[in-house]
């Protein structure tokens, strides 16, 4: 599957710890992870009109402070 091998896994996460800490700065760090209920990922590449394939999500409770901060290092 071109979405693992590719890493976009990798890809989300970086996302993800950008926008935790701009929320982070805007609202302090609790309200930020409440705003954080999980992701969509649209893969335009892999999207066929019609088909609900390309779209993927992931609410699986990954969004935690601990998580976020440490994962990429």
């Amino acid at each position: 599957m071109e979405n693992l091998e590719s890493r976009y896994d990798l890809q989300r996460d970086i996302y993800a710890l950008v926008l935790y800490e701009y929320l982070k700065n805007l609202f302090g760090p609790k309200e930020a992870l409440q705003k954080i209920g999980g992701v969509y990922y649209f893969f335009l590449r892999g999207m066929i009109y019609g088909e609900s394939s390309g779209i993927y999500s992931d609410f699986f409770g990954v969004w935690k402070e601990s998580n976020l901060s440490v994962k990429l290092f």
